[in-house]
């Protein structure tokens, strides 16, 4: 089946390709809209103050919204029509050349897929393969959200792609590039701390970094960690779009079949499954969250599922993820922290589909017969609980050791879409140090 979804979209290739970015997950789907809408003032002023006269930000985009370019070294392949050994060719978004045929899309499936291995606990890219993504990059000023406000503080934006396919557990090397220029930034501006800013997936792999760092390092080099739409207890729709991918709407042309492929092929996806846990900020061993005719799956029972498909070889990386306790225990970051989430918009909860899985990784099953909403709602994409486990379990951690958790909802904000009231939160926050009406604060 995506085989054929593959080669009955050839004709509208420049479609699926100007959309596959967004359809890598149904979580990622408003990263790249957001990065423009976040970005719009800085593009206003584009170049318009000296970066020594600024303060310092870097900005991590969320799953799916990093270019990626690969080279091969005498790698193992699908075909013989494949190339084995190349250099920084394009891998992510996908290249047009993948959609031309059958056999070139297998070509380029084997290099964006991850690779777990068991003996090690690592995940990596096949053997011969190297991954790397575009290097930091200046994007110019964050200027206040009023043109005409009279302010000395303007913070220069430089961004940060990742390789977004990993869970924590493997972005040692993004953890590097991280501290390296975060280190660099700080001694450019004068010895300015920066402001980390995350969004959706990126939350995730920048508290998994926090976590690694000293606290002395962290009070020299970070001001604020600010975080957009966070995913701290997953999401059901990552359910969805590994069983069946998701269905297709008028403005993600995308099949589900090759929806269900790249869910498939990086563990990141696994990152954002429905946590389980005890408490209502996690997911409770009686939620039904995926449900067939005869079996019902729940977060509790993932590896089940994973059985029930035919990808019983996933369950140790699933393991793995699951027990990655950078999301498992959720410590605190240890620096001042302002999270913004949209809330009041329906989120899908769980699902039901009109057959039993058929134990084979090659049959796609078809979207589901129902759609359940969560009914605390959500962003839209993350339910409510999901957003607001860190206070919870950071709120008196953080205020103990003398660092600020500031929450704040905003209702009818969709994921991944921090502007208008929420943007102007998130400068005052970061340029004046003002806690914004309505925010939970766990300081004074």
């Amino acid at each position: 089946r995506l085989k054929g979804a593959v080669c009955g979209y050839y004709h509208r290739i420049a479609d699926v390709i100007s959309h596959l970015l967004a359809s890598a997950q149904h979580e990622s789907r408003r990263v790249c809209y957001n990065m423009l809408l976040f970005l719009l003032p800085v593009l206003a002023s584009w170049s318009s103050v000296n970066a020594r006269g600024a303060r310092p930000m870097v900005l991590v985009p969320g799953l799916s919204a990093s270019n990626l370019t690969f080279s091969l070294n005498h790698a193992n392949t699908s075909h013989h029509i494949c190339i084995d050994t190349l250099k920084d060719q394009q891998l992510w978004p996908a290249p047009l050349w993948a959609f031309l045929s059958v056999n070139l899309f297998d070509c380029w499936a084997d290099s964006i897929q991850t690779v777990y291995n068991a003996s090690t606990d690592t995940f990596t890219n096949r053997p011969g393969e190297t991954v790397k993504p575009l290097p930091p990059y200046n994007i110019g000023s964050y200027p206040p959200p009023d043109p005409d406000r009279k302010t000395n503080t303007t913070f220069n934006v430089t961004r940060l792609p990742f390789d977004w396919r990993l869970p924590p557990n493997g972005l040692d090397l993004f953890y590097a590039d991280l501290q390296t220029l975060i280190e660099q930034l700080y001694v450019h501006h004068n010895n300015q701390s920066v402001v980390l800013v995350s969004i959706s997936w990126s939350p995730q792999a920048c508290l998994a970094f926090l976590h690694r760092m000293s606290q002395a390092w962290k009070d020299q080099y970070i001001d604020w960690f600010i975080v957009q739409s966070p995913l701290w207890s997953g999401t059901p729709l990552s359910l969805m779009a590994f069983v069946s991918g998701v269905p297709v709407q008028p403005a993600l042309p995308t099949p589900p079949a090759l929806d269900r492929f790249l869910a498939t092929s990086v563990h990141v996806s696994m990152a954002i499954f429905p946590r389980p846990g005890h408490d209502n900020t996690l997911y409770n061993a009686s939620e039904v969250l995926v449900t067939t005719p005869d079996y019902g799956f729940s977060a509790h029972n993932i590896s089940s599922l994973l059985s029930h498909l035919g990808m019983q070889d996933r369950i140790p990386a699933w393991n793995s993820v699951l027990n990655n306790t950078d999301l498992r225990e959720l410590d605190h970051p240890g620096v001042d922290t302002f999270v913004t989430y949209g809330t009041d918009q329906n989120t899908p909860g769980s699902f039901a589909y009109d057959t039993d899985f058929v134990a084979n990784p090659k049959v796609v099953p078809k979207t589901p017969r129902t759609i359940l909403l969560d009914p605390e709602g959500g962003d839209g994409y993350v339910p409510y609980r999901s957003s607001v486990r860190a206070w919870y379990a950071w709120r008196d951690g953080m205020a103990k050791v003398g660092k600020r958790l500031i929450y704040k909802a905003y209702s009818g904000q969709l994921h991944a879409n921090c502007t208008g009231l929420c943007h102007n939160d998130v400068w005052r926050v970061i340029a004046e140090g003002m806690v914004p009406e309505d925010a939970w604060s766990n300081l004074p």
